[in-house]
């Protein structure tokens, strides 16, 4: 009945099939880039070479979505244009970094360790639901559960955004050292576009996350915050845009404790 609901009345449907598409795609990304992570962890080798079934899986749908959301993001109405102009600069990147890769059979564990960042949007899609859809659907209960969905979200961000991005980056430049130091491949051989490509689309990723950042904690603690805030995601991954509405009932924690202990002093 909540998607009913929420569906016969939402102000943009665009923007809450989005949202119900996460719920699904998400999910089954953060799986394969698990299970291919922990499959290719092993050595330089397995790290470079080496593919599973999940990651070829996962190489297809990130850049098979992307490509069919490029023009989706025009039905939008929460998109602004300029922001409509790096998402599209996003999802190109994925597109040719995972359809790449799919193609070429290399650095499967690197792509799959940046996609482990997708998990920031299966909290994501849950907000951006329940923003789009209309007032009668926005219960009691769900703007109190709302405000653990948005922690969730943003304790995943820190962990594997702002955290986990260097440490891909810096491991997967060691490794490309260490192949060509020891004489066991020249950069040719591991190839100029995942040698070059690679590390500047995560780059470029980390630092849109850290860029968001501020947005992120603004939106999510600051009872000031502005009613609508974009926060960019991952390398590999992609575009969410979230909503964080005027109408939301919930208030920042550090208010919430404050006031629960004014009254009961």
């Amino acid at each position: 009945w909540i998607l009913a609901g929420a569906w016969a009345k939402a102000p943009c449907r665009a923007a809450l099939g989005d949202a119900l598409f996460g719920f699904i795609f998400y999910p089954c990304t953060v799986m394969l880039a698990c299970d291919s992570s922990w499959q290719l962890l092993d050595t330089r080798e397995t790290r470079w070479r080496g593919t599973t079934s999940s990651s070829q899986i996962l190489g297809a749908l990130l850049a098979g979505r992307m490509l069919v959301h490029i023009p989706y993001m025009f039905l939008k109405r929460s998109n602004s244009g300029g922001m409509r102009k790096v998402y599209i600069v996003h999802h190109l990147i994925v597109i040719l970094v995972y359809g790449g890769g799919a193609l070429r059979q290399r650095a499967h564990f690197w792509g799959s360790a940046a996609a482990l960042c997708e998990m920031t949007n299966v909290f994501l899609c849950v907000t951006e639901y329940y923003e789009a859809a209309n007032e009668n659907v926005q219960s009691k209960f769900v703007c109190r559960s709302r405000y653990v969905i948005r922690l969730a979200f943003g304790l995943s961000y820190v962990i594997l955004r702002l955290g986990l991005f260097p440490f891909i980056i810096i491991g997967f430049l060691n490794d490309v050292s260490r192949f060509i130091v020891s004489g066991e491949a020249s950069i040719f051989e591991l190839g100029l576009f995942e040698v070059f490509l690679y590390p500047i689309a995560m780059l470029a990723v980390f630092s849109m996350s850290v860029y968001w950042a501020k947005a992120a904690y603004l939106a999510f603690f600051e009872e000031d915050a502005p009613s609508t805030t974009h926060l960019a995601t991952s390398a590999t991954n992609a575009e969410v845009l979230t909503v964080i509405s005027e109408k939301s009932k919930i208030r920042p924690v550090p208010k919430l404790i404050r006031r629960a202990k004014n009254k009961s002093s």
